[in-house]
């Protein structure tokens, strides 16, 4: 299972664009993360090499429950709305978004029909699970990467309007 292929094109059906797609899976993947912890670090008032050491630590679907967490503390009365926006946003971005990503980036890959590769996904939560097989062109990998900018652009703004929000929030108070 982990022993090199030397010609992944060849081995697994895998052209330099789709190589290219789950590349940008993994970059846009790494972008989003960034925004998540930057939502921590406004709501939580730590500061940036300080939430970096914390933060480092913490996986996504962790990242993702302090964030709503932090939201339903701290993102009230007027923005009560807001707030519901961003735990519905959260909760799309690891219920629907984080597996597409992971089936990219965890999976095994196989050989497909022509111009496609197939992916195994491997899960173990407690129990290991194998599957469904799923085959993909370059172009759907394409789109999980547009979803996840996607995604983030959303995120980010949430995050732009808490940096507008947040100093004028008195139980929050920066020091």
């Amino acid at each position: 299972m982990g022993r090199p292929i030397g010609n992944l094109a060849q081995a697994v059906n895998l052209t330099e664009k789709h190589l290219q797609g789950i590349g940008e899976v993994a970059v846009r993947w790494a972008e989003l993360e960034g925004t998540l912890k930057e939502i921590i670090w406004e709501l939580a008032n730590i500061r940036h090499m300080s939430a970096l050491a914390i933060t480092a630590h913490i996986n996504e679907s962790i990242l993702v429950n302090i964030a709503k967490a932090l939201v339903d503390l701290l993102v009230t009365g007027p923005e009560k709305t807001l707030a519901e926006e961003m735990e519905t946003h959260l909760n799309y971005v690891i219920g629907e978004v984080y597996p597409r990503r992971n089936d990219m980036v965890h999976s095994t890959f196989g050989y497909a029909a022509e111009g496609k590769t197939e992916i195994l996904p491997i899960r173990a939560r407690g129990k290991l699970k194998f599957g469904p097989r799923k085959a993909f062109s370059a172009d759907d990998i394409f789109a999980i990467a547009r979803e996840i900018y996607d995604a983030n652009e959303k995120l980010y703004g949430y995050l732009v309007r808490l940096k507008e929000l947040v100093p004028t929030w008195r139980h929050i108070a920066k020091s």
